[in-house]
């Protein structure tokens, strides 16, 4: 064990840190576990905008299922510092989705939002961080990848001076596609981590606890790891003490079950499309999109046509109707009108199951056609 950096006398347990590998030249000191400072306070950060908001804000893009959450209903005693400057460590742990849907095994889920808590008792004002998540990890290694992150996000001006409840919004364009358990590597876990980039010591993730069995996240181990810019530098876990656990309490927001977004690159590519519930046979769902050049007496036309997984190039061409070529009508399934912000669709109960089919709104000028598209929403990928 190293010896743990000098920190107030408040200090209520020390982590225990072992070196699978070699550590490399910079000596990083054994992070400590302290009290949580008061409340949480809450907040919003819109990757599309790159800003805070000192609110948890109502947002249409993010969820609308969880698929997995160590913080609803769990009580949080500690965070963990490392004491010495963040910027130069990242922070990794684990977590793990359920099998579910037509896309197991080897399933993928879209993350469109991330919450995570952390406290920071410097008083500068704000600092940045840096969010990834990795497409495996494995306990005491660290992501097979490592650099190399399957998705990356600078956060810019969070606040600090206390702890805070942070959600980062993923959606309309910045979703992340990572593995369900069977597809997640040896461990069945991807990896996320916080790279604080303020230099301060007395800043860090607020952690999880071992008194409530339904607290300790599916997939997670007791311990997380730390990087430096050379690589690997330890495992660290607390050693099974009372109330604290080595995990980030954190919550992962998702598309519904075999959805996913994809984005074209035209520049009338600008409506958000999302599905707010599962399509499945005999059932309805809202399709809410955001436009934000809407206005009041827009015409929009939702378009579903059968498809397959393979087709789903990057690059749209929004004035045939839709982002896949190969399923472009003369023959879509679903060409439908309606004003407003959502649309209602009732999936035929016998449709057949695991089909796959792409949906895309366009809002057109004048009479509906494609000579009329005046912009498009990006589409969406559907397993049924």
């Amino acid at each position: 064990m190293r010896t743990p950096f000098a920190i107030p006398s408040f200090v209520v347990a020390v982590m225990a840190i072992s070196t699978a590998v070699s550590a490399p030249a910079a000596q990083i000191a054994a992070p400590d576990a302290l009290p949580v400072p008061g409340s949480m306070r809450y907040g919003t950060y819109s990757v599309a905008d790159g800003r805070f908001e000192p609110i948890l804000a109502a947002n249409v893009g993010i969820g609308p299922d969880v698929l997995f959450d160590t913080i609803t209903g769990c009580p949080a005693y500690y965070f963990g510092v490392v004491g010495l400057p963040g910027d130069s460590i990242e922070m990794i742990d684990e977590a793990a989705f359920p099998d579910r849907g037509c896309r197991t095994p080897q399933g993928t889920e879209e993350i469109n939002g991330y919450t995570w808590e952390y406290c920071n008792l410097d008083n500068a004002g704000y600092f940045d961080a840096t969010l990834r998540f990795y497409h495996d990890t494995v306990a005491c290694q660290g992501p097979s990848s490592w650099p190399v992150a399957e998705c990356g996000y600078l956060l810019t001006g969070l606040p600090d001076g206390g702890c805070w409840n942070v959600t980062v919004d993923l959606s309309c364009g910045f979703e992340c596609v990572l593995p369900q358990t069977s597809g997640a590597g040896p461990q069945g876990t991807i990896g996320f981590s916080v790279q604080y980039l303020t230099p301060t010591t007395l800043v860090g993730p607020v952690l999880g606890t071992n008194l409530q069995a339904s607290c300790i996240g599916l997939g997670t181990v007791d311990s997380f790891e730390l990087f430096d810019t050379a690589g690997y530098v330890g495992c660290l876990d607390f050693g099974q003490t009372p109330k604290a656990r080595a995990d980030f309490r954190s919550t992962f927001h998702a598309s519904p079950v075999d959805v996913e977004a994809v984005h074209g690159t035209a520049p009338g590519d600008v409506i958000c499309l999302q599905a707010k519930d599962d399509l499945r046979p005999g059932h309805a769902t809202d399709f809410v999109l955001l436009d934000p050049t809407a206005s009041g007496n827009d015409v929009y036309v939702l378009l579903v046509s059968t498809g397959a997984p393979v087709s789903r190039p990057m690059s749209s061409s929004f004035t045939s109707w839709t982002l896949q070529p190969t399923v472009t009508p003369p023959n879509p399934i679903v060409v439908v009108s309606f004003m407003g912000s959502s649309y209602t669709l009732s999936v035929p109960s016998n449709a057949p199951a695991c089909a796959f089919f792409t949906a895309q709104v366009v809002r057109v000028v004048g009479p509906p056609s494609p000579a009329n598209v005046a912009a498009a929403s990006n589409g969406l990928l559907v397993h049924l």
